[in-house]
């Protein structure tokens, strides 16, 4: 009986765990569509800061606490996520800024994507691709599938 209870907490376990996993996802998508407005608003800068230094508060907010209701700790926690998947996603516009910035910088950019579309041509005419065609060979589907599969096995 005692390995039968622990088997079910185990399984109670993974299905919050999943349960939150799924709700961190939905607070991101959930965020992600008021990013560009309070961006716009406030700055990149600051408002990423106010939502780095807001979620820090809330999680040691709740550790200081020691909420005792389950409920208003998953409230907190909740809230917490959504301020964090904040700046997680405006922080993908800091370093998107960074490249860009190298890229002006160092004028690399044409240069190295007129590179890189050179060697996918190349390579794609080298296992027969044929440009515009309406559907391509089964050596030509099996040969990209084993160059993207000998990419992967690094």
């Amino acid at each position: 009986m005692e390995c039968q209870s622990l088997l079910t907490l185990f399984y109670f376990a993974q299905f919050l765990a999943t349960i939150a996993t799924a709700g961190m996802t939905l607070s991101a998508l959930l965020i992600a569509s008021f990013v560009s407005s309070i961006t716009k608003k406030f700055g990149k800068k600051e408002a990423g800061s106010f939502a780095l230094i807001g979620a820090g508060f809330i999680y040691v907010l709740a550790f200081v606490l020691s909420i005792q209701n389950p409920l208003v700790f998953a409230i907190l926690l909740i809230v917490a996520v959504i301020v964090m998947g904040y700046y997680t996603i405006s922080m993908y516009a800091y370093v998107t800024d960074v490249i860009d910035d190298f890229y002006i910088k160092r004028g690399t950019s044409k240069v190295g994507h007129a590179i890189a579309g050179f060697l996918a041509g190349a390579l794609l005419t080298q296992i027969g691709h044929v440009s515009g065609a309406e559907q391509q060979t089964a050596e030509v589907a099996n040969s990209i599938y084993l160059q993207k599969a000998s990419n992967l096995s690094y």
